[in-house]
């Protein structure tokens, strides 16, 4: 299943759920079914927030920030899009950097900046 279809599929039972309600004359049956049809609606709602923060964290290309030292020397730096501090290593006399963020993804500006 798709993010898509998941979606579609918690809209759908929802809006069931909902017309299903108004059929239903006990008032146990009638408040699970109505609790059912807003429970997949907010399921809806969030997946397609979580869709949106996937689309926007595609787009999205950070950097690597210096950020000091750690106790042993090794220079950290933070990606400018969730903030995690990683250590970086040298070969030679070159800082070598990771070309994407190992926390969130996000692909990393080339360069030094």
């Amino acid at each position: 299943m798709t993010l898509d279809e998941a979606i579609k599929h918690c809209e759908e039972v929802a809006k069931a759920r909902e017309t299903e309600a108004d059929k239903i004359t006990d008032a146990k049956e009638l408040l699970d079914c109505l609790e059912c049809s807003c429970e997949h609606q907010q399921l809806a709602e969030w997946l397609k927030d979580y869709k949106s923060f996937l689309i926007r964290m595609a787009r999205s290309q950070g950097k690597w920030i210096e950020s000091g030292v750690d106790i042993s020397g090794h220079r950290l730096n933070r990606c400018s899009i969730c903030n995690e501090i990683y250590q970086m290593s040298y070969v030679g006399d070159s800082l070598t950097r990771w070309n994407f963020c190992p926390n969130c993804g996000s692909e990393m500006k080339k360069g030094d900046d």
